[in-house]
C-alpha cells in the first residue's frame, strides 16, 4: 500500500510577526501624522534644554524600493506552472523591511506593515504601466473590481513576518540573533489570494498607506494623512505605485503531495515486455518456417518480440529454453547467414550481415563453438531485429554521427600522413643501407663511411659513443676519417704500397705491438724539447702583461747594464765596494714593470767580492748546469699500448661494424625519430597509420531507441495505467544486441565515408546514460559468454527498474526517488511491520520515455525480499519525496486522504475555507498543535507553512498481482 509520511524541513526557522530595529524601536502609540517623531532629552553643561523631537522617514517620504531588496520570489517571475494551492510570496533581505517606515506602534502585539504583496489576475482590466518618471503603477479597470481584487489591508498585518535561522528562539537570543549574521535573517510578504489553476497572474509590491500612494506617484503628501492604500470604497478605474512586480501562470490543479499520493501499485497483473512479431514471410529467399513434424508441419506465424524492459522473473528463475520456433528459425538463418562460396561461374551470393562479425573479428561460428553469443545473437530472430533497431538509429542520424566523428579525429589524418612519411622513409632507408652500406668490402672501410656517426652513436656493449671508443682504443682518430680514406683508397698513394688494401692497413693499425710485425704502430706526437720555454708561455705568466713584448723596447748601447766590451779589464780586490750589475731601483732605462721591488722577482744580483764568493758561485753554477742537462738528456716515457678497437679475436672490426649497423638500422631509427612526433601503433607495425573510432558516451542510447517507438523499450507501455508504479528489470539480451547493431552500422558507415576507422572499434557502451559504461569493448567479449552476459553489472547488487506513470515528474522534474532498505519492527499489537532504515540507494540511471513515463535504475540486493518475518528479508521501499528547498506557504488543494491524529495544520485545506478570493483571517476554527488560526502573522506562517511530502512504495506491492502466464525473455 501507499504511505505517506511528513519529513522535517530542511532548516529550523524562528518566525515573528514582525521586527523593528534602530530608532524605530522606540516609536509606540498612534502618531498623529505619516511619520513617527520620538521625543529627545538634551543637556548642555548638566543644564537641560529644550530640544525639537527626532523625524523619523514614514511612507510619504518614499517613493520606491531596489530591486535587491527582493532575494527571492515563489513562483519565480515567468513561472509557467505554479500550484494553485500554493500562495505567492516575495522574500526581503532585511528584516525589518515591511515595518521600517510604518508611522506608529504595535497594537496588541499586530504591527501593520507600510508594504504588502498583491496578486491580480493578468488579463483584461489589469496592467503594468511605466510613467515618464520612472515609477511602475498598476492600473485596475473593468472587468476587474478592485474591491474584490484587493485585500483587506485591516489584517494586511497577518501576512507579513520575519525569520531567523535557529529553533526556538526567543528573549535576548531572539533579538541577537535579528542582529547578527544578515545571511540568516529575512522578512516575507505573503500574498494571501486564492489562486486559481491555468491563470496568468501579476504580483506587486505596493504601499498600504495613503500617504506612500501619493509619494510614489509624485503627488502632495499631507503630513495627517494616515488612510490606507485603499478601502471597500474604491472602484475602476483605480490605480496604484508599484515598487516591485513579477508574473506567472498556475498550472493544473494539485501540489506535489496530491499527486505523489496519487501513484499507487498496478492493481492488475502488468501485461508488458513483449509484443508479437510477424515471421510468416522471412525474406533473404529464406521459406516459411515450420515446427512438428515432416508429415504434419505446423507454420510459424508469430513470434514474441521483446524490449529493453520487461517484468521481473521469479526468484532464482532462469529464462526457458528456446521454443521449437527459435529452433527451427535458427536452422534456417544459419543457411541463409553461409551463402556458398562464389566460384569462376557464379556471382557471389549477398547474404543478411552477420550481427557483431566485424566487431569483433570472427565469423558466425558452427553450431556448439564459442563465440557462443554471437551464435545466440544471430540465429534468433528476436534479437536480430533488436540489432536491426540499432542499424535503424544510426541510418536515421548518420549525418549527425558521421559529422560528429569527424569532429573527433582531430589530428589523426595528420599524424598518419606522419606515420605514412615514416614508413616510406624507412623502406628507402633500408633499401640504402643494404645497397650501400651493408654492401661495402672491408670493416674498416666501412668505419671510415660512417665516420660522421661516431660521436652521436653509442655502442650497446659500451656506455660510450664509438667516437669515445676509438679515442681510449690503439686505433687513431685520423684513420677512419674522409681524408685517411681518400689516402688509402685501393689507387691511393698508400693503398698501392699494402697488399689488401684499406682493410688489412686499419686491421694492422689496431692490432697491439705484441702481434708481431704486421702490427703498425703510430708515430708519437713530436714534443718540444725538455726544459724549452716558449715566450708565449712567459708572457701568459707575466700578471698584467699584454700579448707580445708588452711595451718593452730595447736599452740603449752603454745604457749602463752591462760593461762596454772596449772597457779594460777591472781587477777585484778585498778592498772593492760591490759594485752592482744592474741598479733595479735606481736605473731609468729599465723597464717599468722591472723597476722597484717585486715579489715575483728575484732579488737585485750582488757580483762576488772576493775570490771565495766567487768560487762558490762558480761551483753552484757547475751543479746547476750538470743537474739541467741530465734533465734534457732524459728520454720520454713511453707511451701506453692502449687494447684494439672492437677487443680481442681475429677480426674485432667486424664486431664493431655489427654492432653500428644494429644501432643505425632503419627499422629503429625511423621509428624513434617518428615516434618523437607522434604517437606509434601497437600492432605488428607500429608505423601503421591509426585506424581508430569515435565516442559517443552521451546522450544515453536508450534514447534514440524510444524515439524509433516507446514499444522499442517496454513493448505493451501503453497498457500501464496513469499513476502507476511499477518494478521491471533490464533485458540484457536485447540491450546488447540492440548495442552491437549499432557498433556495426556505424562501421559500415564510416568505412564507407573514407573515415580511418578501425571496424572492431566500439563506438557507442552507454544505454543507459549510468556513470559507468553499460558493455565493453565487444572485441572483448568472453567467446564463452552468452548474449547479455556482457551487459554491466551496477555495483551493488542486480539491476532493477522502478518505472512509474504519472503526471507528477512533469511539474516537479527535481523529484527525488531513491530506494531505502526496510526493517521488520514490532507494530505494538503483537505482530511485525515493515518501516524504513536510514540505508538509502540513489538511482545508477535515470530516463523519460514520452511525456509522462519516468523510470529509475537501482543497483540493490534483494530488493523483494519475503513476505515472511521470519526469514529476515524485508525488502526495499522505494521513496518518492519532494526536493527539499526554501519554505512555501499554501494549504492542500483539497481533504487529505489519511489526516493525521489528532489533527495537524499541515492538513488544512481550501476546502475548509469559505469561498472567496482570501481567506478569512476571523474564521473559526479549532485550534490544532498549539496554534490559532488568525491569531498573528507568526501563527498564520506556520499554519500555512508546507511540510515536504513523501510516499514510500515497498517493491512487493510494486509487482501487482502475479501474472499467470509464462515468464518470458
Amino acid at each position: 500500500m501507499a504511505t505517506s509520511a511528513p519529513t522535517p524541513p530542511p532548516s529550523a526557522y524562528s518566525i515573528v510577526s514582525w521586527v523593528r530595529r534602530g530608532l524605530g524601536s522606540f516609536v509606540t502609540g498612534q502618531s498623529a501624522t505619516n511619520y513617527a517623531s520620538l521625543p529627545v532629552s538634551l543637556a548642555i553643561n548638566g543644564t537641560a534644554v529644550n530640544a525639537p523631537p527626532v523625524r523619523l522617514l514614514g511612507p510619504g517620504d518614499i517613493t520606491g524600493l531596489d530591486a535587491r531588496a527582493v532575494i527571492r520570489t515563489d513562483p519565480r517571475d515567468a513561472t509557467d506552472a505554479f500550484e494553485p494551492n500554493y500562495l505567492a510570496m516575495a522574500e526581503l533581505a532585511l528584516p525589518d523591511l515591511p515595518w521600517m517606515f510604518t508611522p506608529s506602534g504595535d497594537v496588541n502585539g499586530r504591527l501593520q506593515p507600510w508594504i504588502c504583496l498583491i496578486v491580480v489576475p493578468d488579463g483584461p482590466g489589469a496592467a503594468i504601466q511605466v510613467q515618464a518618471s520612472g515609477t511602475s503603477i498598476l492600473r485596475l479597470d473593468a472587468p476587474l473590481d478592485p474591491k474584490s481584487e484587493l485585500p483587506d489591508l485591516k489584517t494586511i498585518d497577518l501576512w507579513a513576518h520575519a525569520q531567523v535561522t535557529g529553533q526556538a528562539l526567543s528573549g535576548a537570543a531572539l533579538n541577537t540573533a535579528f542582529s547578527g549574521n544578515p545571511s540568516t535573517t529575512l522578512s516575507r510578504l505573503v500574498a494571501a489570494r486564492q489562486l486559481q489553476p491555468d491563470q496568468n497572474y501579476i504580483a506587486c509590491i505596493v504601499p498600504t498607506y495613503h500617504a506612500g500612494v501619493n509619494a510614489a506617484l509624485g503627488l502632495p503628501v499631507d503630513p495627517h494623512d494616515l488612510a490606507p492604500a485603499w478601502d471597500a470604497t474604491i472602484t475602476a478605474p483605480f490605480v496604484l505605485p508599484v515598487y516591485y512586480h513579477f508574473r506567472f501562470r498556475t498550472g493544473d490543479g494539485g501540489d506535489f503531495a496530491s499527486l505523489a499520493q496519487k501513484i499507487q501499485p498496478p492493481t492488475t497483473p502488468v501485461v508488458a515486455g513483449t509484443r508479437p512479431m510477424d515471421v510468416s514471410q522471412p525474406g533473404f529467399g529464406m521459406a516459411p518456417v515450420h515446427t512438428g513434424t515432416t508429415a504434419a508441419p505446423v507454420p510459424v506465424t508469430t513470434m514474441d518480440l521483446g524490449g529493453a524492459l520487461r517484468t521481473v522473473m521469479p526468484a532464482g528463475g532462469t529464462p526457458p529454453p528456446p521454443s521449437d520456433a527459435q529452433v527451427a528459425f535458427g536452422k534456417a538463418l544459419r543457411t541463409s547467414l553461409t551463402p556458398p562460396a562464389p566460384s569462376s561461374t557464379t556471382d557471389p551470393v549477398l547474404g543478411p550481415p552477420v550481427y557483431g562479425s566485424a566487431s569483433s573479428g570472427v565469423s558466425l561460428p558452427p553450431d556448439a563453438t564459442p563465440p557462443f553469443w554471437l551464435s545466440e545473437l544471430n540465429l534468433n530472430p528476436g534479437t536480430r531485429i533488436a540489432a536491426s533497431a540499432g542499424t535503424q538509429v544510426v541510418q536515421k542520424n548518420q549525418e549527425a554521427l558521421v559529422a560528429a566523428s569527424w569532429d573527433q579525429i582531430g589530428d589523426l589524418p595528420k599524424a598518419n600522413r606522419i606515420l605514412r612519411q615514416g614508413q616510406l622513409a624507412r623502406h628507402v632507408s633500408a633499401s640504402l643501407s643494404n645497397r650501400h652500406l651493408q654492401a661495402v668490402n672491408g670493416d674498416g672501410v666501412f668505419l671510415q663511411m660512417t665516420d660522421p656517426l661516431h660521436s652521436r652513436v653509442k655502442l650497446a656493449a659500451a656506455n660510450a659513443t664509438l667516437g669515445g671508443n676509438i679515442d681510449s682504443s690503439r686505433l687513431p682518430n685520423g684513420a677512419v676519417t674522409a681524408a685517411m680514406r681518400q689516402v688509402t683508397r685501393p689507387r691511393g698513394p698508400l693503398g698501392r704500397q699494402v697488399a689488401g688494401g684499406t682493410t688489412q692497413l686499419l686491421d694492422r693499425l689496431n692490432q697491439p705491438a705484441s702481434a708481431g710485425p704486421n702490427a703498425l704502430q703510430v708515430a708519437s706526437p713530436v714534443a718540444p724539447p725538455r726544459g724549452m720555454v716558449s715566450l708565449d708561455a712567459v708572457g701568459q705568466a707575466i700578471p698584467g702583461s699584454d700579448p707580445g713584448v708588452g711595451g718593452m723596447k730595447p736599452p740603449p748601447k752603454n745604457s749602463g747594464w752591462l760593461p762596454s766590451p772596449s772597457a779594460p779589464a777591472v781587477k777585484l780586490n778585498a778592498s772593492d765596494a760591490p759594485a752592482p750589475l744592474v741598479n733595479w731601483g735606481t736605473n731609468p732605462d729599465l723597464p717599468p714593470i722591472l723597476q722597484g721591488p717585486r715579489p715575483s722577482l728575484p732579488a737585485p744580483f750582488v757580483f762576488p767580492s772576493t775570490q771565495a764568493d766567487l768560487s762558490a758561485l762558480v761551483q753552484e753554477f757547475q751543479t746547476a748546469s750538470t743537474a739541467i742537462n741530465q734533465y734534457m738528456q732524459l728520454a720520454p716515457a713511453p707511451l701506453a699500448d692502449l687494447p684494439p678497437l672492437g677487443g680481442g679475436g681475429s677480426s674485432p672490426l667486424a664486431s664493431v661494424r655489427t654492432q653500428l649497423l644494429t644501432r643505425i638500422d632503419p627499422n629503429k631509427t625511423i621509428m624513434a625519430r617518428v615516434g618523437a612526433r607522434v604517437q606509434l601503433g601497437t600492432g605488428p607495425d607500429p608505423l601503421q597509420p591509426t585506424r581508430t573510432g569515435p565516442q559517443f558516451p552521451s546522450p544515453p542510447m536508450y534514447t534514440a531507441l524510444a524515439d524509433l517507438s516507446p514499444e522499442w523499450i517496454l513493448p505493451g507501455i501503453s497498457s500501464v495505467p496513469t499513476d502507476c508504479a511499477t518494478l521491471l528489470e533490464p533485458n540484457t539480451p536485447f540491450i546488447e544486441s540492440y548495442m552491437v547493431g549499432l557498433n556495426e552500422e556505424l562501421s559500415r558507415e564510416l568505412l564507407w565515408r573514407q573515415y580511418p576507422v578501425n571496424p572492431k572499434s566500439t563506438y557507442f557502451q552507454n544505454f543507459w546514460g549510468a556513470s559507468t559504461t553499460d558493455i565493453p569493448l565487444i572485441q572483448s567479449f568472453d567467446p564463452n559468454g552468452h548474449l547479455g552476459s556482457h551487459v554491466t553489472a551496477r555495483t551493488g547488487g542486480s539491476n532493477i527498474v522502478l518505472l512509474i506513470r504519472a503526471n507528477l515528474f512533469q511539474r516537479y522534474p527535481n523529484a527525488v526517488v531513491s530506494a531505502v532498505k526496510a526493517q521488520w519492527s514490532d507494530d505494538g499489537h503483537g505482530g511485525k511491520v515493515r518501516t524504513l532504515t536510514a540505508t538509502r540507494a540513489y538511482p545508477a540511471f535515470r530516463g523519460e520515455i514520452g511525456s509522462d513515463v519516468t523510470f529509475f535504475g537501482f543497483a540493490i540486493s534483494d530488493p523483494l525480499g519475503l513476505p515472511d518475518p521470519t526469514k529476515g528479508r524485508p525488502g526495499w521501499y522505494f521513496v518518492i519525496e519532494e526536493h527539499l528547498t526554501e519554505p512555501r506557504f499554501g494549504l492542500e488543494p483539497s481533504h487529505v486522504l489519511k489526516p493525521q491524529a489528532p489533527p495537524i495544520w499541515n492538513d488544512l485545506s481550501w476546502v475548509d475555507m469559505p469561498s472567496g478570493n482570501f481567506p478569512n483571517p476571523a474564521l473559526v476554527l479549532p485550534q490544532r498543535e498549539g496554534v490559532t488560526w488568525g491569531a498573528n502573522a507568526a501563527s498564520m506562517a506556520f499554519i500555512l507553512l508546507r511540510e515536504p511530502v513523501r510516499v514510500a512504495l515497498h517493491a512487493l506491492a510494486l509487482l501487482g498481482p502475479p501474472n499467470t502466464g509464462t515468464v518470458k525473455p
